[in-house]
This record gives C-alpha cells, sequence and structure tokens, in this order.
C-alpha cells in the first residue's frame, strides 16, 4: 500500500523506507516475543531444554529478560538435578570461574563436565578438553586427551572444537602432525558457527598473508571488525592500533 503511494507520488520515497524499516523491526519484535514466551510456557512445564535456554537469557540479560545470574543459576541448577548435559556445563562455567554468585569449585565443575562429556554435550567436551589441555582443575595435562576430545566435538559442529582443534594442527601440538591447511579450513568452519577467536586468528593469517592463505589485508580488517563487535579484546585492541596508524 505504501509503496503504491509512493509510486503516485503521494509521498515520499523516504518516508517508506523509514516506515517499512520499522514495520520490520516491530515484526521481529513480535518473533522474539513469541519465542520467549515458547520457552516460558516450556520451562514452566518443566522442560529442562527450556530452563537451560532461559537461563541463558537470564545469565546474559538478552532475548526479552532482565540480567539475573541468581536466577540462571537457579534454572541450571534445576535442570542439571534432571541430568540435562547442558545445564551441567553452563553450571560448570560458573562453578570452575567463580562467577553467577557461586562459590569458586573448580573439582566441582570438572565434575560436571565430565557428567556432561560422557552425555555427549560438546560444549562440555571443549571446556574440558582445556583443562586437559593446560593442566587445570585439578588434571594432569594430557593433550592427546584434549586433541580426542575436541575430534568428538567438531564431528558434532562445535564451533569452540573447531578452532581448538585448529590451533593444534597449526602449530603441530597436541600429538598431531602439523597441518596449516586443516587448520585454517577448520578456522573457516568456526567463523561460520560465529566463533570470535576464529574470527580474530583467521583475521590475522589474511592479514600477513601466513598460514598458506594469499594476502589480504582487506578481508582480514573485516574479520577482525566482526570478532570486535561481539566483544573480542584482542580484535578491539588490534583495529585500535590500526586506526592510530592509519595502515589501512
Amino acid at each position: 500500500m505504501l509503496t503504491n503511494l509512493d509510486k503516485v507520488g503521494l509521498i515520499s520515497s523516504s518516508y517508506v523506507s523509514s516506515r517499512t524499516q520499522r514495520i520490520n523491526d516491530l515484526d521481529g519484535s513480535i518473533k522474539d516475543s513469541f519465542e520467549f514466551l515458547k520457552v516460558l510456557w516450556k520451562e514452566k512445564a518443566g522442560d529442562t531444554g527450556a530452563m537451560v535456554e532461559l537461563g541463558v537469557r537470564h545469565y546474559h540479560g538478552k532475548g526479552g529478560v532482565r540480567q539475573d545470574k541468581a536466577k540462571a543459576i537457579d534454572l541450571w541448577q534445576r535442570a542439571e538435578k534432571a541430568e540435562n548435559p547442558a545445564a551441567m556445563a553452563q553450571l560448570g562455567r560458573c562453578y570452575f570461574y567463580g562467577k553467577g554468585g557461586v562459590r569458586q569449585d573448580q573439582a566441582k565443575a570438572i565434575d560436571l563436565w565430565q557428567k556432561a562429556e560422557k552425555a555427549e554435550n560438546p560444549a562440555a567436551m571443549v571446556l574440558l578438553g582445556r583443562c586437559y589441555y593446560d593442566g587445570l582443575g585439578g588434571l594432569d595435562q594430557n593433550q592427546a586427551k584434549a586433541v580426542e576430545l575436541w575430534q568428538k566435538a567438531v564431528k558434532a559442529e562445535n564451533p569452540a572444537a573447531m578452532y581448538e582443534l585448529g590451533r593444534c594442527y597449526y602449530d603441530g601440538v597436541g600429538g598431531l602432525h602439523e597441518d596449516k591447511a586443516k587448520a585454517i579450513n577448520l578456522w573457516h568452519r568456526a567463523v561460520d558457527g560465529r566463533n570470535t577467536k576464529a574470527m580474530f586468528q583467521l583475521g590475522c593469517c589474511y592479514y600477513d598473508g601466513v598460514g598458506g592463505v594469499d594476502k589480504d589485508q582487506i578481508r582480514g580488517v573485516d574479520l577482525w571488525q566482526r570478532a570486535a563487535a561481539a566483544g573480542h579484546p584482542d580484535a578491539r585492541n588490534m583495529l585500535a592500533r590500526l586506526a592510530r596508524l592509519r595502515t589501512y
């Protein structure tokens, strides 16, 4: 209707554009509200998956709710008691780092991640792998075990695992032979999954033309910008440095 009025000159094209954008924004807001109500309804019905998702929304203050980390912890604890592996992974993060209002307890975090890993949770595989790789949380360092866990998580299409395994292939560590082409491929897949660490690392490769890729500083900067927009601190620092030097 608005477009037709624009064609006959009754309203300006800029008005049509602005109104169309407002309508699209409203449609998106309605969809988001509807999705939130569905999650809330499922949580009230005892759906542990919905408890985990609602907990994530509360923890970060996104998706239609105010930030309430205590509420998030409560939801994850309820889901964890019902043996939900995703809740174990989320709750383990809080115990490992002492975040969300819980006292730091790395042994408890490791126990939660090990239970979740046995239940085939990819996020727990990644987190547990990091502990084995660096010998954290009371675990003996075992890089081969870390690589094994990340390989399992990659098969489940986990972007964080793609990044971690890519690092091992790039440097030839963890019992793997150096294979920069495989590393670059894994980082590309991780970028498709919106992993900010992979965006930054791949940006470095393109900016300097290393790792078997052609030098492409514009592409490198674009990857850093995407990572920075998602909160990656090193990407933000790199862009700030480039802005001062005006090298691109």
